[in-house]
């Protein structure tokens, strides 16, 4: 009897953008670390999400950072880039 190798799978890390201000606040060392200590407001940014998706180690695949914004969009961050 024979065993078949099957691909890795890896889960996505995925985050939660809550906000439509343009706050960095929150622990942006990684996604786990955002949505573990969101910051004083308690709720995730995009600038937020987009730093610590980009903070945050390959898992396998592209990290996913979806909208929970009550209102339509377009959202945009209005500071420009910052040091980190």
């Amino acid at each position: 009897m024979g065993f078949e190798h099957l691909e890795d799978r890896c889960l996505l890390a995925t985050i939660v953008v809550g906000s439509t201000t343009d706050l960095a606040d929150g622990n942006t060392g990684s996604i786990a670390a955002l949505v573990a200590s969101p910051g004083g407001d308690g709720v995730i940014s995009l600038r937020e999400a987009i730093t610590a998706a980009n903070n945050t180690p390959n898992s396998g695949g592209p990290d996913e950072i979806q909208f929970a914004i009550p209102g339509a969009g377009p959202h945009v961050i209005s500071q420009g880039q910052r040091a980190l």
